[in-house]
């Protein structure tokens, strides 16, 4: 049960990491093109 709490909160984080670099690159872009 405790183990599944902790990999639910890696998920959590996996996704906000994504979430933040995604809109990192997609600035990038725009100020490239």
């Amino acid at each position: 049960m405790s183990s599944v709490g902790k990999n639910w909160k890696i998920d959590e984080i996996i996704m906000n990491y994504w979430e933040t670099e995604g809109s990192k690159e997609k600035k990038k872009l725009e100020l490239e093109c």
